[in-house]
């Protein structure tokens, strides 16, 4: 208990099944839901915590094997999050899987300010029209494009504009 208090964030642990025998407050918080003992992972977020993604993991080498896996949980009546979990494969002795350990972050917020700065980096923040960044990111798919596709040509045009900066000033 002790242990588990010192865990920040959403913790579950899951059997070779995928049922989850314990949850602590911030993983029931997190997933809507009072009671997750007994719960089929796949039931409550799909294949992330399905059977086979679990054995999955268990084939990992190394004892602590870790993977991270983006997925959306639909709480009942609430917001679709994007969470990002670890999990980590417990074994016995013997080296057979007898449990799993999963961390689980709300990185939802995070996303979306990295989706925005990333927008506001390819689109001029005055006019909104595409910047830069994005002008680089288009020619650089169009090159790739002319490479590998005969009948696909494309041309840059340059376009001058005097004394923007007076428009700009306005």
């Amino acid at each position: 208990r002790e242990i588990v208090g010192l865990v920040r964030g959403a913790l579950l642990t899951l059997d070779r099944d995928g049922v989850i025998r314990f949850g602590n407050r911030e993983a029931a918080i997190l997933l809507g839901r009072k009671d997750l003992a007994g719960v089929s992972g796949a039931e409550l977020m799909g294949d992330a915590l399905s059977a086979d993604a679990l054995a999955q993991l268990a084939r990992m080498e190394g004892r602590n094997a870790e993977k991270e896996i983006l997925f959306q949980s639909n709480r009942r009546n609430g917001p679709v999050r994007d969470l990002a979990m670890t999990a980590t494969a417990v074994r016995d002795r013997r080296g057979r899987d007898v449990a799993f350990v999963c961390l689980l972050r709300d990185v939802t917020d995070q996303k979306r300010l990295q989706q925005q700065r990333w927008s506001e980096g390819l689109r001029d923040s005055l006019t909104g029209l595409p910047g830069r960044a994005m002008f680089l990111e288009l020619l650089d798919n169009a090159v790739k494009r002319a490479a590998e596709t005969r009948d696909y040509d494309f041309a840059v045009c340059f376009i001058g504009i005097d004394r923007l900066n007076v428009v700009n000033e306005d």
